[in-house]
């Protein structure tokens, strides 16, 4: 009946179902999105000006050069390194059925947060589950539980994104006992339906590198003619004036607006497992009301890591379950843990 330690661990490696189905195109949807809107904010700086990008091209362009020079294998695509990609793509297909499946299972999970003193969060589960479940269901009985513990501003934030569906306030707050997965991660639940299309569209790119790659030999010679020749687009644009500068200014707005109708949902999921953090992850059996007792040892002066102080603030997610069905489930969706 102790609580025992998993591992100090970022959000995706702990929800490897959903990183390795749509956590992966979704993070790279947003980044598409964030290169825009940045690329656009810039480009809106007043007094306008198309300078610096033809500087970072010509740095880009030596970088190439120098990398070609020294065979680097970073800069260039091979026909395994894409047919791993395209493999690694369809097998998301797959693994997004089943994430669908996890998501939508009926089950029983108590999903609590706490909010305060990590050393102190034990009295307050000890408290709460002295005798009875909050449903009524009584405490003494066995259980499984999974507790997250995120000390750092980042961490609590994507803790916070992720568990979106959970309650957060002071102290030990409780959520509900929750009938689905899904109702856990809303944000996950909301990009499984854009999951398909983003998938299919980096499945699609990445035939395409696949197809190119085995026609033609590896090279970036291609890639450095057409920066070349960008390079003196941008230049022959400058001197037309400020119009070429608005047309760039309208058409990465266009590009944000595109990406944000099409993948917003999937856009939002890669924010959140993109962000930096990382959470201290438990795992419980044992009778539910020596759930607190256990925390209260394991964290009586430190995390799990055995230096950082849980003197200070934190964000938990406790989430417990009594029926084995429910703990499969549970297991399934962090199956990291």
């Amino acid at each position: 009946m102790a609580l025992l330690f998993v591992a100090e661990l970022p959000l995706p490696a702990i929800v490897p179902s959903v990183n390795l189905s749509i956590g992966i195109p979704a993070m790279s949807i947003n980044a598409n999105l964030q290169g825009a809107l940045d690329l656009n904010a810039s480009f809106s700086i007043s007094p306008p000006t198309i300078g610096v990008y033809i500087a970072a091209l010509v740095d880009v362009e030596a970088q190439m050069t120098a990398a070609i020079g020294l065979g680097l294998p970073s800069v260039s695509f091979d026909a395994s390194a894409a047919a791993t990609l395209v493999a690694s793509l369809n097998a998301a297909f797959g693994l997004l059925v089943t994430l669908e499946g996890l998501l939508s299972a009926s089950i029983g999970l108590y999903a609590f947060t706490y909010s305060g003193v990590a050393s102190s969060m034990g009295a307050a589960v000890t408290s709460e589950l002295a005798t009875q479940w909050p449903d009524g269901a009584p405490s003494s009985g066995p259980c499984n539980a999974i507790v997250l513990g995120a000390v750092s501003n980042v961490a609590q934030m994507q803790l916070a994104s992720f568990l979106d569906g959970l309650s957060v306030g002071s102290g030990l707050v409780y959520t509900a006992k929750l009938g689905a997965i899904a109702e856990l991660s809303l944000v996950t639940n909301a990009a499984i339906g854009q999951g398909y299309t983003a998938i299919q569209a980096q499945l699609d790119a990445a035939l395409q590198i696949q197809a190119s790659v085995q026609l033609t030999p590896p090279t970036l010679a291609v890639t450095l003619a057409a920066l070349v020749k960008f390079q003196a687009f941008l230049e022959a644009n400058i001197a037309i004036g400020p119009p070429s500068v608005q047309a760039a200014i309208g058409a990465t707005a266009k590009l944000a607006a595109s990406i944000t109708a099409q993948f917003g949902l999937i856009v939002n999921l890669g924010a959140v497992l993109s962000s930096p953090g990382a959470f201290f992850c438990y795992t419980y059996a044992g009778a539910g009301n020596a759930l607190g007792g256990a925390l209260t040892t394991s964290l009586a002066s430190t995390w799990g890591d055995g230096f950082t102080p849980t003197s200070g603030l934190c964000l938990a997610a406790i989430l417990a379950a009594t029926d084995s069905f429910t703990w499969s489930i549970a297991g399934g969706f962090f199956n990291g843990l």
